[in-house]
């Protein structure tokens, strides 16, 4: 690793820092005082649910990514690259299941911050994603890369807005 990468992770490092920082102040200031991100018993039950089965996606992607990695001497990508997506489809699952089950804002969110949080996240992942693509970085010799990290869970969060804004609109006609 050359030393602009070096400064890059670290630069990018404290400037996440620095918006969640600011994300979460300003999260907590327009809360009600006496109203703390809580979930509810059926909630916790969902999200353990939740929980459990991506546990038990990563595990099953693990094992099998693992098994192809030995039996085949080419792989489709590099170790990295590898726990990335199994990560990302663990981390679907999860949001999936919670989301469908009205488990992942607590009552005392609203909507509208969890479509800033999981666009801006989002959106700034798939940039960089975007930009690796162009410098040539994600795939090498037709391996993916673990510069393909930020695309890939890039497109976590935007399946999650997906996920969570058609499950906002199905519940708001229904309510209606």
């Amino acid at each position: 690793m050359n030393i602009e990468y070096i400064l890059g992770v670290i630069v990018g490092i404290v400037v996440a820092l620095a918006l969640a920082f600011i994300f979460f102040y300003l999260a907590n200031k327009t809360k009600k005082r006496n109203a703390p991100c809580e979930f509810d018993e059926r909630q916790n039950l969902v999200r353990g649910k939740g929980f459990k089965y991506g546990f038990f996606t990563l595990l099953a992607y693990d094992f099998l990514f693992a098994c192809f990695d030995e039996l085949t001497e080419s792989s489709y990508c590099d170790t990295v690259a590898g726990m990335v997506i199994g990560i990302a489809l663990a981390l679907i699952v999860w949001g999936v299941y919670c989301i469908w089950n009205d488990a992942y804002m607590s009552m005392s969110e609203r909507p509208l911050t969890i479509y800033l949080l999981l666009g801006g996240v989002g959106g700034l992942n798939l940039l960089c994603g975007i930009m690796r693509g162009l410098q040539g970085e994600i795939l090498i010799e037709g391996r993916l890369t673990g510069s393909a990290a930020n695309l890939i869970i890039g497109i976590v969060f935007a399946v999650l807005l997906a996920v969570f804004v058609t499950k906002n609109g199905i519940d708001a006609r229904n309510a209606d």
